[in-house]
């Protein structure tokens, strides 16, 4: 999930390019309300910005991941 409509559609890009396309779901959605319109069973999360942000949006996110789902956040406290 991504903001930016040009950050999702350079991801797609690389996850067609790399054969991986039909094995990662993308969203473009922006704000932690956006997290409950995702599906359940989610089993891989790539966070790209800081955790004071994040926070608020794992305690929706954490009933949507599958049971052994890998976590990573790429980003300090001020989100860099």
């Amino acid at each position: 999930m991504d903001a930016l409509p040009t950050k999702t559609s350079a991801a797609a890009d690389n996850l067609r390019s790399a054969g991986l396309a039909d094995h990662v779901t993308l969203t473009t959605a922006a704000g932690v309300d956006s997290v409950e319109g995702l599906p359940d069973g989610i089993d891989f999360v790539f966070v790209d910005f800081g955790l004071p942000v994040f926070l608020p949006a794992f305690k929706r996110l954490q009933a949507k991941l599958a049971v052994g789902a890998t976590l990573l956040v790429d980003g300090g406290p001020d989100g860099h």
